[in-house]
């Protein structure tokens, strides 16, 4: 009986998974923003803006309202997945000692790439987020009766304001709800939790893993007021179900064009120990508590996260 559970959730996995394509699209590059730079004859970093109307500024810090070391326009071979960038400088500084100057790109994942030129030697760039964004998993391992809540949430970062969206398993009287979690309990893990009972992982990312992540939380939400759930409700495994493959849909998502965090790979097959081991109702805290596990390094911890602007780790720690 039970190796038939198994056999129907697979099929479920393979049945919702596929219509966000986790992975199987080419990442699209976007050099607008700002960026900080360093290279062996730069030690000093520069923060580089570009803009959406070609414009390019060098500035000695970021921010907008820093001091213009250099400024000009730029233009890419191929915006999407450039292999050449060139310079038209009005006002020179930094790396950017001639009028006219181009450089070759090596791009390494949307938040940062590699250029060479004549001049400038090799640089690195790595993009800084004054808008910073989060992805946090939370659940709660309740009782052995009905479980507890799970859920993931996004959060943005803007200056002094904070917009939040979270999305998966909650309850109203014991009574299992899915769809966007109230701000009571959201607010209970914008902050570490010193619980054995509570699990959260926090981890920082790029805005179009943000936007990517709020495509399938927002798809989600339709499901639910539709009450087009792929799992039944009314099934006793129901809304546990979904909420395990609604985490695990966003989890896997977040690694399609670089490797942000690492996958506890959750099946239903005979070796998931997760799903082998535990009933339905503890599946989704059991498979987040593994997420933390695998990722405590990359975990955000509470102070980072009031911080004000970062520049992301290329390789996603």
């Amino acid at each position: 009986m039970k190796r038939c559970i198994f056999l129907s959730l697979s099929i479920l996995i393979l049945t919702v998974i596929p219509y966000h394509a986790l992975g199987s699209e080419p990442c699209e590059f976007n050099i607008i923003g700002t960026w900080r730079v360093v290279g062996d004859d730069n030690k000093v970093p520069a923060y580089v803006s570009f803009a959406s109307d070609g414009a390019v500024a060098v500035r000695g810090s970021a921010g907008v309202e820093r001091r213009v070391i250099a400024e000009g326009s730029y233009k890419l071979d191929a915006p999407k997945s450039p292999k050449k960038i060139a310079f038209a400088i009005t006002k020179t500084g930094a790396f950017l000692r001639a009028t006219e100057q181009s450089m070759t790109i090596n791009v390494i994942n949307d938040a940062s790439f590699e250029s060479a030129g004549i001049g400038a030697g090799t640089l690195r760039w790595t993009r800084v987020e004054l808008i910073r964004h989060f992805l946090v998993f939370a659940g709660r391992e309740g009782n052995s009766l009905i479980g507890g809540p799970a859920f993931a949430m996004l959060i943005k970062k803007d200056g002094g304001q904070t917009t939040v969206e979270a999305e998966g398993l909650y309850f109203v009287q014991e009574h299992r709800q899915f769809g966007a979690i109230p701000k009571p309990l959201y607010e209970e893990f914008m902050k570490e939790r010193n619980s054995k009972t509570d699990v959260m992982l926090r981890i920082e990312i790029t805005q179009s893993e943000f936007d990517r992540s709020l495509v399938i939380l927002r798809d989600w939400r339709r499901r639910a007021e539709e009450r087009t759930l792929p799992y039944p409700p009314a099934q006793p495994r129901g809304l546990y179900v979904d909420t395990s493959v609604l985490l695990k849909q966003i989890a896997e998502n977040l690694n399609q064009c670089v490797q942000r965090i690492k996958l506890y790979d959750l099946n239903w097959r005979s070796d998931d120990e997760v799903a082998v081991n535990y009933n339905a109702r503890q599946v989704p805290f059991q498979y987040l508590k593994r997420l933390r596990e695998l990722n405590e390094e990359r975990h955000v911890r509470d102070q980072e996260f009031m911080a004000q602007t970062v520049s992301l780790d290329p390789a996603g720690r």
